[in-house]
């Protein structure tokens, strides 16, 4: 439960009795411990929330509230069985650097420790997480729902337009935008990497809005916005694994042509997974059934990326000639990320096989996520 981000949910359901389970007492006492930790912890954010929506409101800028703090309240209908990491608010690209201002003056400051703020402000579809200088407390500021180059294709002035009032002053996406919010957050933001707690986003925002929901209105802005195979993949594994009201005939024209049914296995395996020691992809890739050539060139791949690729990482542009003195950089990075990685690799004999064949499978998975190319404009279009 712990894994998934669902204790407050296991709680709930053993304390309603569901499932009939003579639960140990010992085992309840734990549960109910997170539960009402994530009570408490959830109301704090909940009071920032009020907080930073009241500032930016007295500053003119709308704000819509976004994943756990669009749902917690809601879909749910008790903020402590929908355990949040921070608080996500979406504001119009033009009221960006005054949202900005209005954190800061809160006593909110980037936290650059991923990437510096001019790359989120030319790659990502928010700024760098906010921090206080308490520690407690992170705030994402969304001018997007997603990244480039899947945000090209989501007019997204038409979600402000159709958003709902949610209290405090605060917007919510309507039921379509943000069902499909969720699903693109679970599949092509975090690949199905983050345990049941998305899936039961999903399930439980259906749950919600039951009815209210137009679902022909929201496969129809899928296929328009591009994004169809996510939201299925998304949708398909919240009807199986945990029977979301899901209907087949008007989802079921999302499902990609030629679409390979393993995929669905490999996205349910992903969610299950226990990540606690796997190493990344490439690192368990060398281990796999690949030519010499191939393993040579996924290292020079990793090591040795384009000046362009070493532009998203490093704070130098791509056609000057300080990106290169960046590339010992980069060699040390990889050192600390996949050194201690590569040991347990190394001892693990007949094991490598399999956690191999895993790694070539999430592989797949995370290939078959990527975002198609945006096609050609032609000249003057």
């Amino acid at each position: 439960a712990a894994l998934h981000s669902i204790t407050p949910l296991v709680y709930a359901a053993f304390k309603q009795g569901i499932g009939g389970a003579a639960v140990p007492p010992a085992v309840m006492d734990r549960l109910a411990h997170e539960y009402y930790q994530q009570a408490a912890s959830n109301g704090h954010r909940f009071a920032e929330l009020r907080k930073i929506v009241g500032a930016c409101g007295r500053a003119g800028i709308p704000v819509l509230v976004l994943k756990g703090t669009a749902i917690a309240e809601r879909g749910y209908g008790n903020i402590a069985l929908c355990p949040m990491r921070d608080l996500d608010f979406l504001v119009r690209r033009t009221d960006l650097d005054a949202a900005d201002g209005v954190l800061h003056e809160l006593g909110y400051t980037h936290d650059e420790s991923y990437r510096w703020a001019a790359w989120y402000r030319d790659h990502h579809h928010h700024l760098p997480p906010y921090v206080r200088a308490d520690g407690r407390g992170i705030v994402e500021l969304h001018h997007h729902l997603v990244p480039p180059p899947v945000s090209a294709g989501i007019p997204i002035e038409d979600l402000w337009r159709r958003a709902k009032p949610a209290g405090d002053g605060a917007l919510v996406l309507c039921p379509e935008d943000l069902l499909l919010h969720l699903c693109l957050h679970a599949s092509l933001g975090h690949q199905f990497n983050l345990g049941l707690r998305p899936i039961c986003d999903i399930s439980e925002t259906i749950r919600y809005y039951g009815d209210d929901i137009d679902w022909t209105q929201m496969s129809l802005r899928a296929r328009e916005w591009g994004i169809g195979k996510y939201v299925y993949l998304a949708l398909r594994l919240s009807k199986d694994l945990l029977g979301a009201a899901v209907p087949d005939d008007l989802v079921g024209p999302l499902r990609p042509e030629g679409f390979d049914p393993r995929v669905i296995a490999w996205a349910a395996e992903q969610v299950f997974a226990d990540e606690g020691w796997t190493p990344s992809s490439p690192l368990a890739q060398l281990y796999g059934p690949m030519r010499l050539r191939e393993r040579i060139a996924l290292l020079l791949q990793s090591a040795c990326p384009s000046p362009k690729a070493m532009a998203r990482l490093y704070p130098a542009p791509h056609d000057s000639k300080r990106i290169y003195l960046y590339y010992p950089v980069r060699w040390w990075d990889l050192m600390r990320k996949y050194g201690r990685p590569a040991r347990p690799l190394l001892r693990r004999g007949n094991a490598l096989t399999v956690l191999a064949a895993r790694e070539d499978q999430k592989f797949a998975l995370r290939k078959w996520l990527t975002p198609d190319p945006l096609p050609e404009r032609s000249p003057g279009a």
